[in-house]
């Protein structure tokens, strides 16, 4: 416990020793359009830095470092971008050759954590990595009383919340969850945040990190509020968020919207806005001419790993999402589809943070995907509201099913009779899409109905390879199908 106080109080002392505090003016709320360019700004940046051996360098013109190149991977990913093809290849090398290439020491169960993330956001698999089975040695770092950690990481809550991240990405599961979760929320601190070890007081970076943790977790009670809690009252005069000690920071900022992500918060809106300025725009605020992201305003520190984490804050996505679907390969349309709907949090994968790509969907589930795809409602899940036209639909379904059938996207099967449960088939699908293209008026009265939909959905280019009307149509198909009508 000593050691892991040393540790974070030599952290505590880097920081401020490295970063100035200066606070930037309150920003507009952005918009979509602006993140995206963000992005893209971003990503060329990463791009201009990229090393010959396909890895990257702490500082510009340095050499790759693991750890630097480990989080640029994660970015890319989460942005939808494939780290292991030929985008991303200097010389036939990619960021996933220089990773299994490293030969940097790995002596903590953050660092097999870490890698085992980026390696699967990359498209490789971490039970493979330098003869090692990476998942395998952080299952056999776990404690009696459900915690995990190297000998040196006692009473690192920040090791236990890293392992649980990277177990639920590649195997979908963490050993003796039950105790996992009562280990990590008997760390919580009246505050309701989290540290980086034990004893420590909380901080913006740990809190949200162990949100994504829980949340991974299944929790979704009291102990995420009072953490959440934690967050809105750190927050500082421009809505971001300060670090440590430190004054707001890209990177605090970029775990802060990350656990709003893992939350189903929303970043852009109240509470997590002050005085019209939030964290979205405090991280587009520090993006400089080249394309990162500055650590606070006039300080460019450690450029390359900031931009990273400001790309991470800006994809919406949380981990273990973020590192990709490990049935997903990257790179792949079904990847890119998927990426459009995640970014717009129109799927979410399973419990096993698994896509299920060859899944059905029931026609309820279809009903949310297309509706939250298109944007056309602002509805949660179990919203209730209005009373549903339909007999037999169960709440959580109530507002999409609403809404789609407000529109005349969506129609019941009988009067009064939606069958939420049966599985969506391809002839509906087909319908669905023309209607919400507005494309209707093209379809001719046939025998049978559906007839006059496939063949103007198969002229407009809308249906997929080995397209039946009359089977259930999978996840993989929908995602791809919906994708194709989005920007």
């Amino acid at each position: 416990m000593q050691r892991a106080v040393q540790a974070w109080r030599s952290l505590l002392g880097t920081c401020l020793v490295l970063f100035l505090l200066v606070m930037p003016a309150a920003q507009a709320a952005p918009k979509e359009d602006a993140v995206r360019t963000a992005a893209a700004r971003g990503l060329a940046y990463l791009k201009s830095v990229q090393n010959a051996d396909g890895g990257f360098p702490a500082q510009p013109g340095g050499k790759s470092d693991g750890l630097v190149t480990a989080w640029v991977v994660l970015a890319l990913r989460a942005q939808g971008e494939d780290p292991g093809g030929a985008a991303w290849a200097k010389g036939g090398k990619t960021p996933l050759t220089f990773l299994l290439n490293d030969k940097g020491p790995w002596e903590a169960t953050t660092d097999y954590a870490r890698i085992t993330l980026a390696v699967l956001a990359a498209g490789g698999d971490p039970h493979r990595v330098r003869g090692r089975n990476l998942p395998a040695r952080i299952a056999l770092c776990q404690r009696p009383d459900g915690s995990f950690g190297t000998d040196a990481e006692e009473g690192l809550i920040n090791a236990t919340v890293w392992s649980v991240l990277a177990l639920k990405a590649a195997e979908g599961t963490v050993p003796r969850e039950a105790a996992v979760k009562t280990w990590l929320l008997n760390q919580q601190n009246e505050d309701g945040g989290f540290s980086y070890a034990s004893g420590l007081p909380s901080d913006v970076d740990n809190t949200a990190a162990a949100i994504q943790a829980l949340v991974a977790l299944g929790e979704r009670g009291r102990p995420l509020s009072r953490a959440l809690a934690f967050l809105r009252q750190a927050r500082t005069e421009n809505g971001a968020w300060a670090g440590f000690a430190s004054g707001p920071n890209v990177a605090s900022a970029a775990w802060g919207l990350q656990a709003l992500a893992a939350s189903g918060e929303d970043p852009a809106a109240a509470p997590w806005t002050v005085n019209g300025a939030g964290p979205v725009s405090y991280v587009l605020s520090l993006q400089e001419k080249d394309g990162c992201f500055a650590y606070t305003q006039g300080v460019r520190s450690q450029p390359v790993w900031m931009t990273a984490q400001a790309l991470l804050g800006l994809s919406s996505l949380p981990f273990p999402q973020a590192a990709g679907f490990r049935d997903v390969p990257p790179g792949t349309p079904l990847a890119q589809a998927v990426h459009k709907l995640l970014s717009r949090r129109a799927v979410s994968g399973y419990s096993d943070f698994a896509f299920h790509p060859n899944d059905s969907l029931t026609r309820a589930q279809f009903a949310k995907m297309l509706v939250v795809a298109l944007g056309e409602d602002k509805v949660s899940p179990g919203s209730g509201g209005a009373a549903s036209s339909f007999a037999d639909v169960p709440a959580w379904a109530v507002p999409y099913v609403n809404a789609a059938a407000a529109r005349g996207w969506l129609q019941g099967v009988a009067p009064g009779r939606f069958a939420p449960n049966e599985p969506v088939t391809g002839a509906q699908v087909a319908a669905v899409l023309l209607r919400a293209t507005g494309r209707v008026s093209q379809v001719p009265v046939t025998n049978p109905w559906y007839a006059g939909y496939v063949a103007a959905a198969r002229e407009a280019g809308l249906l997929w390879t080995g397209f039946d009307p009359l089977a259930p149509a999978t996840r993989a198909q929908c995602a791809q199908a919906l994708a194709a009508l989005l920007p």
